[in-house]
């Protein structure tokens, strides 16, 4: 407030300058000022009363305006200056003050897989009642799409990570900031299929069935690629697979574009935080949880980068997603994951939804 008072004041100054500027090139008040004592100068020494640009002038060189009569007309006209200067005043300062506190106010941006949006909305919530001042702007993606925005110059202030070939790829890029990685989930990779080919498909080895059509494996650049190739490899059918194989892995099989695929845990089940139990999404059916002799157990982490405009705020949200009560959610469970559940008590009836898996 006290800033803004002192940018209010001295946009009145200026704008009286730019105002008494007008009054010393105007003709008619050149005129006035030269002869002062004619008939001319008289009659316009009435009107400068009500001219805001005499005014600013006779402000600031203290000449050239008739004495001021209290008339009640006088009092109200001979004010327009201050109301003109006043309001101009407020508009530019009070645009210069958005600009100023646009910064505290600043959405901290937050990039992380599609998967993981309400619960990660549902921890904004639970870090703004620490930390008001923060505000989030989230964008969510696979994590093949949200690395092409980092490469395209579309770097977060947070990046959430599926795993560690992302968090590689932003090291590679120079944009990690060094020391800020931390653990928020584990998980593994998941074979599943579409509801047509639960029969024929039980392990990885079935993929390299004739049968088996389509295969949704990740890009080699990301960890879903890297741990299915591994498995697929370990298992001796890579070749074969890899021949079929489709990008896009869990997006295909939802489209019917493959009959299986290998993909992340935490991208094949429904993200209801009402429900308490892991849900398949619809038309999922999970085979086989890749055992560690295949693709051992790996981190989904949060890191902050560099060059952003918040450092500090970003550096303490990844400390937040690291804490307890963050990765309550992120596991689905204890009160705060359920927002209706604040008090530990839970007001919705038992339920099982079919295809819930017991974690």
């Amino acid at each position: 407030m006290r800033q803004a008072a002192v940018q209010r004041q001295q946009m009145i100054r200026l704008l009286t300058r730019v105002f008494a500027f007008i009054c010393s090139v105007c003709p008619i008040c050149l005129a006035r000022r030269r002869w002062p004592a004619s008939l001319f100068g008289q009659i316009t020494a009435r009107i400068e009363r009500f001219c805001p640009f005499c005014r600013a002038y006779m402000s600031l060189h203290g000449q050239g305006v008739a004495p001021r009569k209290h008339d009640g007309r006088g009092s109200c006209t001979s004010s327009l200056l201050a109301v003109l200067t006043t309001i101009s005043a407020l508009v530019i300062s009070g645009c210069g003050r958005q600009v100023q506190e646009a910064k505290p106010a600043e959405a901290l941006v937050v990039f992380a897989p599609w998967s993981l949006e309400k619960r990660l909305r549902r921890i904004f919530e639970e870090h703004q009642a620490k930390h008001p001042d923060v505000r989030f702007h989230l964008v969510t993606g696979t994590p093949g799409s949200l690395v092409k925005r980092v490469q395209g110059g579309q770097a977060p202030d947070v990046y959430v990570s599926m795993g560690p070939s992302e968090i590689e790829a932003l090291r590679n890029m120079g944009l990690l900031r060094e020391g800020s990685e931390r653990e928020i989930l584990r998980q593994r990779m998941v074979l599943v299929c579409s509801e047509d080919m639960k029969e024929l498909v039980g392990a990885v080895e079935d993929l390299a069935k004739p049968e088996v059509r389509k295969v949704g494996i990740g890009r080699p650049s990301l960890t879903a690629g890297t741990c299915a190739r591994d498995a697929l490899r370990k298992c001796g059918v890579l070749g074969v697979v890899e021949a079929k194989s489709q990008e896009s892995p869990l997006r295909s099989l939802l489209a019917g574009e493959v009959d299986a695929a290998i993909v992340y845990e935490e991208c094949c089940y429904e993200e209801d935080l009402l429900v308490g139990k892991r849900v398949l999404l619809p038309g999922v059916v999970a085979v086989q949880v890749l055992p560690d002799a295949l693709c051992p157990e790996f981190p989904v982490s949060a890191v902050a980068l560099k060059g952003q405009g918040q450092p500090q705020a970003a550096i303490q949200f990844v400390e937040f997603l690291a804490g307890q009560q963050a990765r309550d959610i992120l596991n689905r469970r204890g009160p705060g994951a359920c927002p209706l559940c604040g008090d530990g008590t839970c007001p919705l009836p038992v339920r099982r939804q079919p295809g819930a898996i017991d974690e």
